[in-house]
């Protein structure tokens, strides 16, 4: 894919606890190569060092001249699916949520935010705040433009798919 293309964005989220070696360096490589589509992705997931991280990714973006975004990095939607999300993340480690440890989240603030926390989050960089509303207002997207497609099902001429299946299955049922 050609980076210059017209209405491709990059954004570059830090990972959260990893560090920022290099982050500078890679942030002015980008940049020469997409231009103003590039933004620094920040969070605050009340993981004790919020204050600072943020203050640092702040004066890299300033350093750069690449914009900083207030993001919410989320993982659910509210609160109440922080369990669920715990669950699920076991499934994929092998493990089960007793012996997860540092696998799970420390808490339950990745869920999607309503704008007014969003800008308490971010009171000492409303900057932030101010162009991720000017990114979102470039994207021309809206979910009225999702549809689903049901996948072709591989079943015999003359049959719709819900009658093969329910035939499929009382025939299994009665054997």
């Amino acid at each position: 894919t050609e980076p210059q293309s017209p209405g491709r964005v990059v954004e570059w989220p830090p990972a959260q606890g990893r560090g920022d070696d290099g982050l500078e360096t890679t942030l002015r490589r980008l940049k020469r190569v997409v231009g103003d589509r590039l933004w620094l992705g920040a969070s605050m997931p009340r993981a004790g060092r919020d204050k600072r991280r943020l203050a640092k990714l702040a004066e890299t973006a300033r350093a750069t001249r690449v914009p900083l975004l207030a993001t919410n990095d989320a993982l659910y939607a509210s609160p109440a699916q922080r369990p669920l999300h715990d669950v699920v993340t076991c499934i994929r480690k092998g493990t089960h949520v007793k012996a997860a440890g540092k696998l799970l989240e420390a808490n339950a603030e990745r869920h999607l935010k309503l704008p007014e926390e969003m800008a308490r989050l971010f009171r000492g960089y409303p900057e932030a705040v101010a162009e991720t509303d000017r990114l979102l207002a470039r994207i021309g997207f809206t979910l009225d433009q999702l549809s689903y497609d049901y996948p072709h099902e591989p079943v015999p001429a003359g049959w719709e798919a819900q009658e093969w299946l329910e035939d499929r299955k009382s025939t299994r049922l009665n054997s």
